[in-house]
């Protein structure tokens, strides 16, 4: 017990939080007689205006003490303006706190007097700017001086705004608001000019529990005590104003609610954010414009579109808006609309959906949007390349790497397609489609025109090449003797007067196996000048250690000795089986009497694409490891591809080109689509195709000049070594020459392996 000396005066300022013993003397009425006409009460404080006592008394010596929340709506532009007003720091303080933070617009004017523009811009820009300054997502607004009318309520809902509320609507007796409200944006507030009292607020929650329940939002301007501001305590008493003892009483009686002495039952206090936000089950509403209008479905011209996105959210307010431009639905990690965005030329499918705070999302919307040139009727110009820069008029050596590029001006339609030939007729639109850079190995005539996206077609141009390629031979090399090769080859070669290397699995033939060439079949082919040549008696890979070498010399010698037993006299080509070898292989090979043995690639490092090396050399450097390319690998030959390896052989430097195939397919034969699904088929019409552009060396459109096809035994049966030639003399010389005279001088020449001495000659 404090004792004082008579006379002493206590001068002190009083804080103590408010207990529910002292409120209780005060209860102005109770609910004692509750009816079934009663519901429970949720009541928001709010407070307007801005004003700096919110929060040195308010907040810190009642709303922190008892950890409860209210709604402060802010004019942005007053904050910071100086004394008696809130500052930025002390409304994140309240903020983190979890006291709701909304809007009243920038400087607290009349929305109802100004423009759309103007209005717009104080509503929206103040909540910018308590986003700015950390304050959260803000749902809730107040309309200044609480004047609205129909068109400031859209501009608040357009500006993300979830709910606004007017200048009053309720009175000490009259029902609570009901939550949901019948219009977010017209929600009622009590604000009684003068002093709120705690038996007014009290009377306030009970006639309401009374009513029926519901929400009701209380309007508070200041918060008064003269212990803690006695030098403004007579300028606090102004407007709707609360001493902060009736305020920390109300707090407690609110927290005791249905207790004795408490509030009625199911008395809560809670923000306005959060009390609409739990009734909101209403997704939020999106719009889209395009330059600034509905868009149409029609398209537009000019080469671009402004796409802009808006939307509103009555109740928990909206949190964000997604979207996608590949008409996919939208979800929260697709990309956040923030400011409109441009579409250019073409079709865009914008699929868009907004999300509310309390997670609420709409059905996908979706809008076309075409964009289309202002119309077009220039034509676009075409350049061609050789070899990367402009062609030259002078001879290329071996040949060049064309290109073509088009271009249609700014404003354009855009360039569509680009069309040429090489055999010196006029391009048309049927003519062949530029797809990418090709070779030319040989004297040709390109013509050349684009057209663009609009129809516009230029004017045809004329590029001559001169070229000079180095020679190439081709050799046509059909692996595991196909009855096809027999049934579709072999009119192909007699008809171009070509002739083929046909690598026979001798057992397939001795067996008479259904999917192979009889012996009379291959003894035919062989007497109309086809190699035929050996691939093993029964297929072995060379290079498998599991295998005995006895059994591999078997397989190669068998071959050899089959071929000759069946009529083919001299075989000299043979085929590693999966184009496996090494040095034993060759060994092996060699050792049976073949003259060389063909592998299964090593001519570019790829079957469809050209590159080093370009070809087998002339004569080649290893007899029994003879590069070749299977063009198309597993797939079925193409005649593009096969020409490009033979044109790029003929620009870097020329050789030979082995080629390998196998199957034969007949587009009329009932086994065609088996036929030309297994390893590297070829259509007999392509191959024929392929043949005539072979044939047809040297002239427009066909394989360069100086190709020649001719079979892997006509090489490597060409004689590449020069004859050698001795002499002897008689008598022979002794240490100092000759003592007697004549001299008989005698020449001797020969050609070992070779086509023979012609004639020698001396002078």
């Amino acid at each position: 017990m404090l004792k004082l000396k008579p006379g002493t005066r206590l001068a002190f300022a009083v804080r103590t939080i408010v207990t529910l013993g002292m409120v209780a003397a005060v209860l102005p009425l109770t609910a004692g007689a509750a009816s079934a006409a009663t519901g429970p009460v949720t009541v928001s404080l709010t407070f307007d205006d801005t004003i700096a006592s919110q929060y040195s008394i308010g907040y810190t010596y009642a709303l922190q003490p008892h950890n409860v929340h209210a709604t402060f709506f802010v004019n942005s532009g007053l904050v910071n303006s100086g004394t008696g007003k809130l500052n930025w720091s002390q409304l994140s303080t309240m903020a983190s706190a979890g006291n709701e933070i909304g809007g009243k617009s920038v400087d607290g004017a009349d929305l109802t007097t100004l423009g759309t523009g103007a209005a717009t811009a104080e509503v929206c820009n103040d909540r910018q700017a308590l986003i700015n300054h950390g304050l959260g997502n803000p749902t809730s607004f107040a309309y200044p001086q609480g004047k609205f009318n129909a068109s400031v309520e859209g501009i608040v809902a357009g500006c993300g705004y979830g709910s606004a509320r007017k200048g009053g609507g309720l009175g000490l007796n009259s029902p609570a608001q009901s939550n949901p409200p019948s219009n977010y944006y017209e929600t009622n507030v009590f604000s009684p000019n003068g002093q709120m009292t705690l038996a007014t607020l009290q009377s306030l929650v009970t006639n309401a529990y009374n009513k029926g329940g519901g929400w009701s939002q209380v309007l508070l301007q200041r918060v008064c005590d003269q212990g803690i501001d006695p030098g403004g305590y007579a300028s606090c008493q102004n407007g709707i104003w609360i001493q902060l003892s009736d305020l920390n009483a109300f707090i407690v009686w609110m927290q005791a609610a249905g207790q004795p002495g408490g509030a009625p039952a199911g008395a809560t206090l809670n923000t306005v954010g959060a009390t609409l936000g739990a009734s909101d089950v209403t997704p939020p509403v999106s719009s889209i414009s395009c330059n600034g209008a509905p868009c149409s479905n029609t398209p537009y011209t000019g080469g671009n579109v402004t796409v802009a996105l808006s939307a509103t959210d009555a109740g928990s307010g909206l949190a964000s808006t997604h979207y996608t431009l590949d008409g996919s639905q939208p979800t929260l990690s697709s990309p956040t609309y923030t400011a409109p965005f441009v579409l250019s030329l073409g079709t865009t499918t914008v699929s868009y959906r907004s999300w509310d705070n309390r997670g609420n999302a709409e059905a996908t919307k979706t809008q076309v949007v075409q964009v289309q040139p202002d119309a077009d009727t220039t034509p676009p110009v075409t350049s061609i390349q050789c070899n990367g820069v402009a062609c030259a008029g002078t001879n290329y050596q071996g040949g060049v790497t064309v290109s073509f590029s088009a271009s249609d001006g700014q404003g354009g339609s855009g360039v569509d397609k680009t069309y040429y030939t090489l055999d010196g007729t006029d391009p048309t639109t049927s003519s062949p489609v530029y797809g990418g850079p090709f070779m030319l190995a040989g004297n040709t005539t390109v013509k050349f025109f684009s057209t663009d996206k609009a129809g516009n077609a230029e004017a045809f141009q004329t590029q001559q090449l001169q070229m000079t390629p180095y020679p190439v031979t081709v050799s046509l090399s059909f692996d595991d003797q196909y009855e096809n090769q027999y049934l579709y080859l072999r009119p192909l070669l007699l008809s171009h007067n070509m002739r083929a290397t046909i690598y026979t699995i001798t057992s397939d033939s001795n067996n008479g196996f259904q999917c192979c060439m009889t012996w009379s079949q291959l003894d035919t082919m062989a007497s109309e000048g086809n190699d035929i040549g050996g691939h093993g008696v029964d297929h072995l890979n060379l290079t498998d250690p599991s295998i005995p070498y006895d059994q591999k010399v078997a397989d190669v010698c068998g071959s050899y000795n089959d071929l000759v037993n069946h009529g083919i006299s001299n075989p000299t080509s043979y085929a590693y089986p999966f184009g496996a070898f090494n040095a034993q292989a060759e060994q092996i090979v060699q050792g049976c009497g073949y003259a060389s043995s063909r592998t299964g690639g090593g001519i570019s490092s790829s079957n469809t694409s050209p590159g080093p090396p370009w070809a087998e050399s002339v004569p080649p450097a290893d007899r029994y490891a003879l590069k070749a390319i299977d063009v198309d690998g597993s797939s079925p030959k193409s005649l593009s591809d096969m020409q490009s390896f033979v044109t790029a052989a003929a620009i870097h430097g020329g050789g030979w080109v082995p080629m390998i195939f196998h199957q034969v397919c007949h587009q009329g034969a009932s086994d065609y689509a088996q036929c030309m699904s297994t390893w590297g088929a070829v259509d007999d019409t392509v191959l024929a195709q392929f043949m005539d552009w072979l044939g047809n060396a040297g002239q427009g459109g066909a394989a360069p000049a100086g190709t020649a096809v001719r079979t892997v035994k006509q090489v490597i049966g060409t004689d590449f070594t020069a004859p050698v030639t001795t002499a002897s003399l008689s008598p022979a010389p002794n240490g100092a020459g000759w003592n007697t005279t004549p001299v008989s001088v005698t020449l001797n020449a020969t050609d070992s392996g070779g086509s023979g001495v012609a004639g020698t000659f001396y002078t």
